[in-house]
Parts: structure tokens; C-alpha cells; sequence
């Protein structure tokens, strides 16, 4: 099972992030044993056919995210169970969901089941999170589940991330506003950047910015030079440099920005003629209008 990870720069350890925002109670028995921030999710099915509860028991058994699932006969079965699992993904026709009635609250989901063009557009009218087709196709049930349980990461994203920002405010004595407030300066406070994600192909890596010797505009990419690789990234110079330390990264020429930390020396070979040595040995050129602009008064002789 994935985890949700919250989007928070605030250096809270992993415990921490558990104190703050804890398991949900709505995420189903099942949760406990997991780690906190999994999704576990309690299929209930109301008022189906058996030969179809049968099988919808049998297709959502196999999915990660469901780990238990309850067969209910009636709307009257269903109550104690959904007041046990108030997170749960109810699978019922349009007239079983309305009926329903006061015992579906805003943790639960619902997928409409049914075999016509009207019990698909009746899915619309419950606001329903997914329609599924009788007789069940295992394409069809695979794609509704994913709806489901995405909507459902995104709200135990949203639980977890209130929780956390209920309890930073408790901390520090402040309201929501003061906090994301705090937390901007700290991270524009920062002096260095920490590792950058870069996307290489369909790959991604994590770097230091120290790592990088010299960055090449080429087109719609910049080439990302370090002492052992290379690597081609999808990005602007621009947004490039914002993420990583700019006074550390001072443009050679128009298309080449180097890492000051990796240049070993400047040297000039004629009037208005100067080259950068980095300490991999590479040569690379610094223009004229480069030069004056950060380069004469660099102390790297």
C-alpha cells in the first residue's frame, strides 16, 4: 500500500507527523495495523443479488486497498455496519444509496451498481464516486476502484494534513494564517538548498548542489554535468537555478551556468580572452559581457 506524504517544509520527524495527525478514526479497523498515512479501505455491499455479491466479493478481494469486505442484505443489515465504518465504499443500486439516507456521511463513498443507461445517469443524481455495470467486467471494476480509492487518498490527505496543521498551530499559539506565514519565512530563510529531484527520461534523481560542476542550456533542456554523469532535464535555466543556490551558480557564458565551488582557477590566454578550469579539467569559455559582469573580481587565480 502507498503511502500520502504531506507537502509540509517543517523538519518534523516521522514520529512526530504521527503525534500530529494520528490514524483517522474513519480509516477502518484495519489501519491500526498499518503504518499511518496507508490507505485501508471497507468494501460494503447493500442489497445486491448473491450471485453478484459473490462475485463483486470475489473482484474487490484481490485489490490492495480494500481490505475487508461485508456483504449486507438490506438497507436495515447495513446500519451497524456503517456506523462501525464510517469511511467505508458502498456498493449499492441508485435506490438502495438513497434509501440510505442519514447513515452516509462525508468519509464514505459510493458506487452505483446497475445494468442501463438509466442506473448509470442516476449515479450523477447520488453524486455517487463511480458507476459500475452489471454484469461485472474486470477492466470496468478495475477502473471504478481506482477512482474510488484515489478520492479517497485525497481526502486521508486532507484529513492528515488538517491534524498536522492543527497541531503546529496548538505548538506555536497560532492561527492558520500565522502558521503558513512561519512556515514561508523559514523556507525562504534557508541560505542553501537541500537535495534537488531532477527528471532524467523517465527516471528521477536527487542531487546535491554541490554535485553539479556546470549546467548547458541546449533548447528546451538544460544538460546537468556532475563529476560521474550527466543528466538531461525538462526545465528552464530559470526555474533551474531558483531551486537550487543562486549565489553559488554564476553564468560563464549565455548558455552555461558553473557551480563556483567547482571552478579551480580563471585563466586568461589574450585581451578579452578568459576560460574557466573546473576541477574535472573541463574548459568552458566565459564571454565577454560575462566576465565584467561577475567574473573580474572573482579571487580564483
Amino acid at each position: 500500500m502507498k503511502k500520502v506524504t504531506l507537502p509540509l517544509e517543517v523538519g518534523l520527524s516521522r514520529s512526530q507527523t504521527a503525534l500530529f495527525s494520528g490514524l483517522a478514526e474513519d480509516i477502518t479497523f484495519a489501519s491500526r495495523g498499518a503504518g499511518v498515512g496507508q490507505l485501508a479501505l471497507v468494501a460494503v455491499i447493500v442489497g445486491a443479488e448473491k450471485h453478484v455479491a459473490a462475485s463483486l466479493m470475489d473482484a474487490l478481494s484481490a485489490h490492495e486497498d480494500i481490505v475487508h469486505t461485508v456483504c449486507c442484505n438490506t438497507v436495515l443489515d447495513a446500519r451497524p455496519v456503517l456506523i462501525s465504518y464510517p469511511s467505508a465504499v458502498i456498493f449499492a443500486s441508485q435506490a438502495t444509496i438513497t434509501a440510505l439516507g442519514n447513515l452516509l456521511c462525508d468519509g464514505m463513498h459510493c458506487v452505483v451498481t446497475g445494468s442501463s443507461n438509466g442506473d448509470a445517469l442516476s449515479a450523477f443524481q447520488v453524486m455517487a464516486d463511480g458507476f459500475l455495470q452489471l454484469p461485472i467486467h474486470k477492466d470496468q471494476l478495475h477502473c471504478c476502484l481506482e477512482k474510488v480509492t484515489q478520492n479517497a487518498k485525497r481526502q486521508l490527505f486532507r484529513d492528515q494534513y488538517q491534524r498536522v496543521s492543527e497541531g503546529l498551530c496548538k505548538q506555536f499559539g497560532v492561527n492558520q494564517e500565522a502558521l503558513a506565514a512561519m512556515l514561508r519565512r523559514q523556507c525562504a530563510s534557508r541560505k542553501r538548498a537541500g537535495v534537488v529531484g531532477l527528471r532524467s527520461g523517465n527516471e528521477w534523481c536527487c542531487l546535491q548542489p554541490d554535485d553539479i560542476c556546470w549546467i548547458e542550456a541546449a533548447g528546451d533542456y538544460m544538460c546537468v554535468y556532475t563529476s560521474g554523469e550527466n543528466h538531461i532535464v525538462r526545465s528552464t535555466m530559470t526555474e533551474l537555478l531558483r531551486r537550487l543556490d543562486n549565489n553559488n551558480f554564476l553564468h560563464a557564458n549565455r548558455s552555461v551556468v558553473v557551480n563556483l565551488s567547482r571552478v579551480r582557477r580563471i585563466m586568461h590566454q589574450g585581451p578579452g580572452v578568459h576560460y574557466l578550469e573546473m576541477d574535472t579539467g573541463t574548459m568552458i569559455k566565459i564571454s565577454r559581457r560575462c566576465y565584467m559582469a561577475c567574473w573580474q573580481n572573482q579571487p580564483l587565480d
